[in-house]
């Protein structure tokens, strides 16, 4: 799976050598695509399915897919969708270098493709927006303060992303409910 940003230089070398990455960095980077603008840091997300099952591209070669965030399209961009596309390439480039000289196609589908193909307004990827406030510990949890209501899906308790995240949530909370009616906690 290849995970990573790249900047364009305006974050210091201090938090690029090892300072880590903090909440208001997020903020800022969310800041800047919710108003329309690409942000200094182009998030990526890229599995490489090819690792996981080689009969899905030629022997020999990978199929990386790539995706990042990117506004909304009820969100006025200040420049062209194209922009978006081509700093996430840049930074795809500069994550896996030589990328550009082996590759054989490139496809790429913006937020309005997105939104045309699956049928949600918006073009929202993900079904349920979350902000950095609702991340990792900020993620709400899945027994709530009221007894016998538990949260789960791809917007509560535990970790990762997307489907991944959805089913790991579903499992956590059902193993929650039956442990709780098992001591007589529910």
């Amino acid at each position: 799976c290849l995970v990573g940003g790249v900047d364009d230089g305006s974050l210091s070398r201090q938090r690029r050598n090892g300072g880590g990455w903090q909440i208001p960095d997020y903020r800022s980077m969310f800041d800047e695509l919710t108003s329309g603008r690409v942000p200094p840091v182009v998030p990526l997300y890229g599995p490489v399915p090819t690792n996981f099952d080689p009969g899905l591209g030629p022997a020999g070669q990978q199929l990386i897919t790539v995706c990042s965030v990117a506004p909304t399209t009820d969100v006025e961009l200040d420049h062209s969708s194209q922009r978006f596309i081509d700093e996430m390439m840049r930074a795809v480039a500069a994550v896996v270098p030589g990328l550009e000289d082996h590759m054989l196609w490139c496809d790429t589908l913006d937020v309005q493709f997105i939104e045309r193909w699956i049928g949600k307004s918006g073009g929202a990827a993900v079904t349920s927006g979350q902000t950095p406030d609702q991340v990792g510990r900020y993620r709400p949890p899945q027994r709530t303060p009221i007894r016998g209501l538990y949260l789960c899906g791809d917007g509560a308790g535990a970790r990762g992303v997307g489907t991944e995240l959805a089913t790991q949530s579903g499992s956590s909370c059902a193993d929650l409910i039956v442990n709780e009616r098992h001591y007589g906690m529910v």
